[in-house]
C-alpha cells in the first residue's frame, strides 16, 4: 500500500512516462500560445482530456496559495506542491485545476530557484519532468522548445524556434526576442535600454561588482554577455548551475513586464552570483532583496508597494518566514520583508553598507547572523522595535508613507473601539506571545463616555524577558500625539475623566528582537491587558459622619461631627501612572462637631467648625481598574474596592478641643476624637463603589475597651463622582 509520498512521486513518474511516450510517437499535439486580454499567457501543454485549462475567475487566491493550502491540508505532499508551483510559474497546462488560482497580480514566484536548492531532494521522476525548465530557452531540450508548434521530441532540432537579439553592442546584456513574434521586436529594444541604461550601472556600483559570465555554459548565446529572453513565463532569473554561486540568465515574461520587474530580475541574477551556505535559508533574504531593488533602481514607481501589504498583514510572523503560507490571496510575505532592508537601507546604513556586507557573506549557515551583523553595531537589538513601530505607519509614525508614499501599515491584531455599553468594566487581553523578530500590534479608539478609567497591564515590566519591547503611540482628545517606550512600566492608567488624560486613541507594539534563537517566544507569567471601567477617577464629592460613644463607670462620652469634602486624583511617585489603583487626596473641604460628655466629676458641653488641612492626613485609595487587589495583575470582573481615611494631623489640635469643666475650679482640654479622625474604612478593603461607578456608600465601626472604658467610633459616608471635565 501506497503511502501519500509514494503514490504522488509513483504517479509522477508514471504520468512522465506516458508523456514521455506520446512524445516518441508523436501522438501529443500542441496549440499556440493563448494570451488573455489583462495579459495572461497560457502555455500550449495540452491538458489529459486534450483542452487547455479554462482560465480562472479574477479575485480569487492566486495559484501559489491554493497550492500550499492543499499541502498543508495533507492533499498533496512537499515535492508535489513544489512542482505545481513550478508549473504555475509558467503557466503550464499540467497544473491540475483545482490549484490554477488568478495569477494575474501576482509577484514574480521563487519555485524555480527552490527546485534548484532542493533538486537532490527530490525524485528522479519529478527531477526529470522539472529538467526543461532549468535549461535556457535556446536549448533544444528546453520547456519552451517542447511547446513549440511542430515539437516532436526533446531531440528534434526540426522546428526549432528562431531567435533575434537586440542589445548587439551592449558590452554586458543581449535581448532576445522570438522570430514568431516579431511584434516584440520594440519591447526588446526597450528593455535593453532599460537594463543598460538604468538597471545594470546601478547594481554594479551597488556591489561594486559585474555578473559571474556565462562563457563556460551550454545554450549562452554565444557570448559572456547577459541574456534575456522574452518568453511566456514569469519574469526572474535562472541559474545556469544552481540556486548560488552561478551565472544566470533572465525570463522576461512578453506580456507582462515593467522596468521595476526587470530591477527585480536583474537584481536576482547579481544575487545568484554569490556562494551561500544554503539556498533555502537565504530564500527569505534572496525575496527580499530582489524586491528592496525595485525600490532602489527606481524608487518613484513604488511597485514594490504591491507586495507590502503581504509583510504588513502578518508581523506576527517573524522577519524570515518563507516560503509563503496559506493566509489569503497574493500572501508573498518573504517578498515584502522587502520593507526590512528598506528600513535598514534608509535609517541605518547606506545601501553600499548593508546589501553588500549581506550578499559576501552568505556562505555563514545562519541568514539572520549575516543580517544582524550588517546592520552594524547596534544590530537587531536596537533597530527591531523602531522598524516594529514604523510599521505601524499612521500619524505620527507614518515614515514611510511621507518619504515613500505607503499607503500600507501593520495590520493590527486587534483593532477596536472601546465600548462599555452597559457593562461596568471590560478586558481586553492581548496575545504577548510573540516570536523571534516578529512583533504584536494592537489599536484602540476611545469615544465612549461611560468608559472612565483606562488600565494598561504589562507582564514584560520586570525584565524577565529581555528582548521583549512594549511600545506605545497615543493621543488625548485634545492635545499632540506621543510615542512612549512602556517596556519597563507595571502598568500604565489614564483617567478619562481629565482633559489631559482623556485617551482618545493608542496603538500598542509588542516587538521581540531576539535572532539567535528560532524557537524563542515570548512566554509572560500573565497576559498583557488594556482594562477599561465606568469608575469615576477625577475625584469625589464626600459626605460623611463621625460618632464615638465612650462607657464606662465614670465616663459617659458622646460626639459627632460631620464633614463635606472633595477628594482629588493625586499623582504619587516617580513612575505615578504605574499603579492599579488611584490615589486620591482631600483638597477643600470643612466640618463641624459636637460633644458631650462626663468624665468622673467634670463635664463638658462644646461644638465647633474647622477648615480641612487635606495632605497626608486625608487619603482614598480606589482600585478602579477591575483589577485583583494582591497583584493588580487579573482581570476581576465587578472588583472596585476601596479603603481610606481621614484625619486632621497634630497641628491643628489646638482647634479641635473642647474644655472639661470640673465642679473643685479647675478645667482641661480634651481632643474631639471624631473631629480629628472624621473618616475611616477597614484596613483590608472589602466594600465596593457602586455597579455605575459613581456612588461610594458605607459604613465602618470599630471599638475599644480599654480600663473599664469601651469606646467605639462608627463611620458612615457617602461619596459621588465628580462629573467629567
Amino acid at each position: 500500500m501506497f503511502t501519500r509520498i509514494s503514490w504522488h512521486r509513483f504517479f509522477g513518474f508514471c504520468l512522465f512516462l506516458a508523456l514521455w511516450l506520446a512524445v516518441l510517437t508523436g501522438a501529443t499535439t500542441r496549440s499556440a500560445a493563448a494570451q488573455d486580454s489583462a495579459g495572461r499567457i497560457f502555455l500550449p501543454f495540452v491538458a489529459a482530456n486534450g483542452q487547455n485549462p479554462q482560465e480562472p475567475p479574477p479575485g480569487g487566491p492566486n495559484s501559489e496559495t491554493l497550492i500550499e493550502e492543499a499541502r498543508q491540508a495533507g492533499e498533496i505532499d512537499d515535492e508535489t506542491a513544489l512542482l505545481y508551483r513550478v508549473y504555475a510559474a509558467f503557466a503550464d497546462s499540467r497544473l491540475p485545476a483545482p490549484y490554477r488560482g488568478d495569477d494575474r497580480n501576482a509577484p514574480t514566484s521563487l519555485a524555480l530557484r527552490q527546485a534548484q536548492a532542493k533538486m537532490g531532494e527530490l525524485s528522479l521522476a519529478t527531477q526529470t519532468v522539472l529538467a526543461p525548465f532549468l535549461r535556457p530557452p535556446l536549448a533544444a531540450d528546453s520547456w519552451l522548445e517542447l511547446q513549440a508548434p511542430g515539437a516532436v521530441s526533446q531531440s528534434s532540432a526540426t522546428n526549432r524556434i528562431t531567435w533575434h537579439t537586440t542589445c548587439q553592442t551592449d558590452p554586458n546584456i543581449k535581448v532576445w526576442y522570438q522570430q514568431r513574434h516579431p511584434e516584440d521586436a520594440a519591447a526588446a529594444r526597450r528593455i535593453c535600454e532599460e537594463v543598460s541604461g538604468a538597471i545594470w550601472p546601478r547594481l554594479v556600483n551597488l556591489f561594486g561588482r559585474p555578473l559571474p559570465n556565462d562563457g563556460g555554459q551550454s545554450n549562452n548565446g554565444g557570448d559572456e554577455q547577459l541574456d534575456l529572453y522574452l518568453v511566456n513565463a514569469n519574469t526572474g532569473a535562472v541559474g545556469y548551475i544552481g540556486c548560488d554561486n552561478t551565472p544566470s540568465y533572465i525570463l522576461v515574461n512578453r506580456a507582462r513586464w515593467s522596468p521595476s520587474t526587470l530591477a527585480e530580475a536583474v537584481m536576482s541574477a547579481f544575487v545568484n552570483g554569490y556562494d551561500s551556505a544554503d539556498c533555502m535559508e537565504y530564500m527569505w533574504l534572496y525575496a527580499a532583496s530582489r524586491t528592496w531593488a525595485m525600490d532602489y533602481v527606481y524608487p518613484t514607481e513604488n511597485e514594490e508597494h504591491s507586495v507590502a501589504d503581504d509583510f504588513l498583514n502578518h508581523t506576527d510572523l517573524s522577519l524570515n518566514t518563507y516560503p509563503i503560507m496559506p493566509l489569503e490571496a497574493d500572501n508573498n510575505i518573504g517578498d515584502g520583508a522587502y520593507l526590512w532592508l528598506w528600513y535598514a537601507t534608509n535609517f541605518v546604513r547606506a545601501a553600499k553598507e548593508i546589501m553588500p556586507a549581506i550578499w559576501q557573506n552568505a556562505t555563514d549557515p545562519d541568514s539572520l547572523a549575516v543580517m544582524n551583523g550588517a546592520l552594524g553595531a547596534s544590530g537587531f537589538e536596537h533597530h527591531w522595535k523602531d522598524f516594529s513601530r514604523l510599521n505601524w505607519n499612521n500619524v505620527p509614525v507614518e515614515t514611510y508613507f511621507m518619504t515613500d508614499n505607503l499607503l500600507y501599515s501593520t495590520r493590527a491584531k486587534l483593532d477596536t473601539a472601546v465600548t462599555l455599553g452597559s457593562a461596568a468594566d471590560h478586558s481586553y487581553e492581548l496575545d504577548g506571545n510573540v516570536r523571534y523578530l516578529a512583533a504584536h500590534t494592537y489599536h484602540f479608539t476611545f469615544d465612549d463616555p461611560g468608559a472612565r478609567s483606562v488600565l494598561f497591564i504589562n507582564p514584560f515590566h520586570g525584565g524577565e524577558w529581555p528582548t521583549a519591547r512594549v511600545q506605545a503611540i497615543y493621543r488625548m482628545a485634545e492635545g499632540p500625539w506621543i510615542v512612549e517606550e512602556w517596556t519597563d512600566k507595571y502598568s500604565k492608567e489614564f483617567c478619562r475623566d481629565l482633559k489631559i488624560e482623556r485617551i482618545a486613541e493608542l496603538t500598542l507594539v509588542i516587538s521581540n528582537h531576539e535572532w539567535k534563537d528560532r524557537t524563542h517566544q515570548l512566554k509572560p507569567a500573565y497576559p498583557p491587558r488594556l482594562n477599561v471601567t465606568n469608575v469615576g477617577c477625577r475625584g469625589w464629592k464626600f459626605e460623611g459622619e463621625a460618632t464615638l460613644t465612650s462607657t464606662g463607670a465614670e465616663v459617659h462620652v458622646n460626639e459627632k461631627t460631620t464633614v463635606n469634602a472633595t477628594y482629588m486624583r493625586e499623582k504619587i511617585g516617580d513612575d505615578s501612572d504605574s499603579h492599579p489603583f488611584i490615589v486620591l487626596r482631600v483638597t477643600e473641604g470643612s466640618g463641624s462637631w459636637t460633644h458631650s460628655g462626663v468624665s468622673y466629676d467634670c463635664t463638658a458641653n462644646g461644638s465647633g467648625s474647622f477648615d480641612l488641612t487635606g495632605g497626608v492626613y486625608t487619603v482614598l485609595f480606589l482600585w478602579n481598574h477591575a483589577t485583583d487587589h494582591e497583584t493588580g495583575t487579573q482581570y476581576t470582573p465587578g472588583i472596585r474596592r476601596y479603603s481610606g481615611f481621614g484625619s486632621e494631623g497634630p497641628e491643628v489640635f489646638s482647634r479641635l478641643m473642647v474644655q472639661y469643666i470640673c465642679p473643685a475650679g479647675g478645667s482641661h482640654d480634651t481632643l474631639v476624637y471624631s473631629a480629628h479622625r472624621w473618616f475611616m474604612t477597614e484596613t483590608v478593603p472589602t466594600q465596593q463603589a457602586n455597579d455605575a461607578g459613581d456612588v461610594i456608600e458605607g459604613a465602618f465601626t470599630t471599638s475599644d475597651d480599654s480600663d473599664g472604658v469601651v469606646t467605639t467610633f462608627a463611620y458612615t459616608w457617602k461619596m459621588t463622582a465628580l462629573p467629567p471635565e
